[in-house]
């Protein structure tokens, strides 16, 4: 039987940062999630969602494009349900729910400190298990008080512009990696104070800019 592989990093320890987070209070960390090709199937779309035990509401329930793709979610130790469905078109090709019992019990997950690898089956529509796909989650940097506090800032003033991972929109330029417009923390502090947002500039002062340059500098560099 071939399987999907999930592999999270939720640590208790820092690393490097290599992309898109989210943060949390009482031990969560930041974590970057990195989703591979399936290879050898035809579709253009997966639809991914993570869903704690006990809730029926998923903590994260999204479409992303075929290829490598980042999304971003908060993960703490516990007990997780993981689906994948995959999409051509309006066709649904691949999916963790055409499984049976057997795999479905597969899609039940632990999740601990630490590193953590997970086998998730997927199967064709007739409950065949199908080649293997790959999810890594990679932990990254404890964010700081400041950063914690960007991430709400953030959210509600920066991501409609600059996009919610940072990626940028038609609106805002990209704040990832080498930002052309970021310069210096100092510099990002004092232009978000006096341009930002741009629906009300100003109204971003010293103690706000300062928590959103935290995140931004914490998440994105």
């Amino acid at each position: 039987m071939k399987l999907t592989f999930w592999i999270l990093g939720i640590t208790m320890f820092s690393s490097t940062m290599t992309g898109c987070v989210v943060s949390g209070r009482s031990g969560n960390k930041l974590a970057t999630i990195t989703i591979g090709a399936l290879d050898g199937e035809d579709y253009d779309r997966i639809q991914v969602s993570v869903t704690q035990q006990g809730s029926d509401k998923p903590l994260f329930n999204q479409e992303v494009p075929k290829g490598p793709a980042i999304i971003a979610m908060t993960l703490k130790p516990d007990t997780y349900l993981f689906g994948l469905s995959y999409f051509k078109g309006n066709d649904q090709i691949l999916s963790t729910g055409f499984c049976g019992d057997a795999d479905k019990s597969s899609h039940t997950q632990s999740v601990k400190p630490g590193a953590n690898q997970l086998k998730i089956v997927v199967c064709s529509p007739e409950g065949k298990p199908v080649d293997d796909a790959s999810v890594e989650i990679t932990p990254v940097k404890k964010q700081s008080v400041n950063a914690e506090k960007g991430l709400a800032l953030y959210n509600t003033q920066c991501a409609a512009c600059h996009g919610d991972v940072g990626q940028g929109t038609s609106l805002g330029a990209s704040l990832r990696g080498n930002c052309k417009t970021c310069g210096s923390k100092d510099a990002f502090i004092k232009l978000t104070m006096e341009t930002m947002p741009v629906s009300n500039p100003g109204s971003c002062n010293e103690a706000c800019a300062t928590d959103i340059a935290a995140y931004v500098f914490t998440k994105f560099r």
